[in-house]
């Protein structure tokens, strides 16, 4: 288990300005903390059952290339439908430049948190459409037909 402090202490302290806070992975504070239309990495908590919510079970990393907004969107569509409440209640994002540094910065979490067993998803991230990127930890490369 990993207690939030302990996150913001070691994980994201470059994220953005507010790094230090998780925000409510609801569609209106996605709204109002991601601007439209740039790319991005983001961390979805998913909170132990039956403990309380300043301690984190497992975590979902991800990235999109071209509209972190629209696809936290349709994350929180998925995995409501998926999961209803068991579904991550918790997030942070990192807007960036462009796709390859989303990846970069995705990979970086990927590494980090697959490490200490706490990752949901266990498959390497594909690297940006079109692209065969090198992945800086492990020399993973690999594209994607995904844009997002």
């Amino acid at each position: 288990m990993i207690d939030l402090d302990d996150i913001d202490k070691h994980d994201l302290d470059d994220i953005t300005a507010d790094s230090s806070k998780w925000y409510s992975f609801t569609a209106q504070t996605i709204d109002t903390k991601i601007i439209p239309g740039c790319p991005g990495v983001y961390l979805l908590a998913f909170p132990h059952i039956a403990r309380i919510q300043t301690t984190i079970g497992r975590l979902w990393v991800g990235r999109s290339d071209t509209d972190l907004r629209e696809l936290l969107h349709q994350r929180l569509r998925d995995l409501n439908k998926e999961h209803g409440k068991l579904s991550p209640t918790l997030f942070k994002i990192q807007v960036v430049l462009d796709a390859k540094e989303a990846w970069d910065r995705e990979c970086e979490l990927f590494h980090r948190y697959t490490a200490i067993k706490k990752i949901v998803d266990r498959q390497h991230p594909p690297s940006p459409h079109g692209a065969k990127l090198r992945c800086q930890r492990c020399s993973y490369v690999g594209g994607s037909d995904l844009s997002d």
